[in-house]
């Protein structure tokens, strides 16, 4: 899948690696997001227009980022997990185009869906290149960059990756493409689930990131897996 998106890859090496400091994302912010998701859902449609439109003054707050990436999941309901799956598919077996419907699905029902984003920012840059329409009518590195930017920056304010205060993310592939993009981790990543916890053990670290083990709390993945089955 790599070589589909090493091109996009190249503009996040502008971005500042994971700063290793004490954060954490607690049970009171879950709750304020899921009662605001509850009683006021535009307000996090409205905050995600506002993302993808391109249109705040200045940079959005580390508060306001949370509640894009969280909230979000609450209004597509991971709805998009199959058509990311079936776009990941596509890309192992080589087939750019049925990849391209199923990311374009896939942000129809949730706009900031990682893994499409970061795909579909290749791909734009690709159509322009060849004089193709492009999905979206504006500078399309810009935009998609702007997205994946405000989702990697959102998971990384709400930890530091160690088993006490692990990132938080709404989805496995998350944090596949968190590691691999904002920390830029190469090599064999192990997965092992504890309990509402996705460990990695990692064969070789970095600066970005320098311990053996990254840890994510997947509670809104498991929340949306019992949903599914009910």
């Amino acid at each position: 899948m790599k070589k589909y998106i090493i091109t996009f890859l190249l503009l996040f090496c502008a971005l500042i690696c994971t700063a290793q400091e004490y954060k954490s994302f607690d049970k009171a912010e879950w709750k304020h997001i899921k009662a605001l998701c509850t009683s006021r859902p535009d307000s996090i449609r409205n905050l995600v227009k506002t993302l993808l439109n391109g249109v705040t003054k200045s940079p959005l707050t580390t508060a306001k980022s949370q509640l894009i990436y969280i909230g979000q999941s609450y209004i597509s309901q991971g709805k998009e997990e199959k058509m990311v799956q079936e776009m990941l598919k596509a890309l192992i077996k080589g087939n750019t185009d049925k990849a391209i419907t199923y990311a374009q699905q896939a942000l129809a029902i949730n706009p900031i869906s990682l893994p499409a984003i970061v795909f579909m920012g290749r791909e734009a840059c690709n159509m322009v290149g060849n004089g193709t329409n492009s999905p979206i009518n504006i500078d399309p590195e810009a935009y998609y960059l702007r997205i994946a930017t405000c989702v990697l920056d959102a998971i990384s304010s709400t930890g530091d990756g160690t088993i006490s205060h692990p990132f938080v993310v709404t989805s496995e592939e998350d944090a596949r493409f968190f590691m691999h993009y904002q920390l830029r981790l190469k090599g064999e990543k192990r997965a092992k689930r504890t309990g509402n916890r996705l460990d990695f053990d990692l064969s070789r670290a970095n600066d970005c990131y320098n311990r053996s083990i990254i840890s994510f709390d997947i509670t809104r993945v498991i929340e949306l897996q019992e949903q599914s089955k009910q």
